[in-house]
């Protein structure tokens, strides 16, 4: 298990410096890695009431979400090889401005919508996952 110190540094430095809004969060992570495991991208948002933490590590998407004071934690945990399909997409509201979106399409074809992203965030994030998992479908399909 990873120590949580490290994991913070690592969320720090490919989070433009700054620790994620959601330590409450954060602090699960250890649980979910592996001793060697790396993150390489973390995007905070919602789905339904909860907040949720999304993190990108070398291999594989991890997501924890819980409601806004901390309880009924939920972790999942998705190899990029089980998920066909991953979109970052922004929409303008009316009351809110301007809120991205992160739409993810599982193997088994479940579709998870995160939302209450700042901006273009879940563009750059859904451009990383996606580079990830086709890159895995292309060393697997060569000979």
């Amino acid at each position: 298990m990873p120590e949580l110190e490290a994991i913070k540094d690592q969320i720090v430095a490919v989070n433009g410096g700054k620790l994620a809004d959601f330590v409450s969060l954060v602090k699960h992570l250890p649980d979910m890695l592996q001793e060697d495991e790396t993150v390489e991208k973390v995007l905070e948002g919602s789905l339904k009431d909860d907040l949720v933490l999304v993190v990108a590590t070398d291999r594989r998407l991890v997501l924890l979400a819980s409601t806004i004071h901390g309880k009924d934690l939920r972790l999942a945990s998705l190899a990029y090889g089980s998920i066909r399909f991953v979109q970052g997409y922004v929409e303008k509201t009316f009351w809110s401005g301007t809120k991205g979106y992160l739409r993810i399409l599982d193997a088994e074809l479940k579709e998870t919508v995160i939302g209450g992203i700042y901006k273009y965030d879940s563009e750059d994030f859904a451009r990383h996952v996606q580079n990830k998992i086709d890159r895995l479908k292309t060393s697997v399909d060569l000979p």
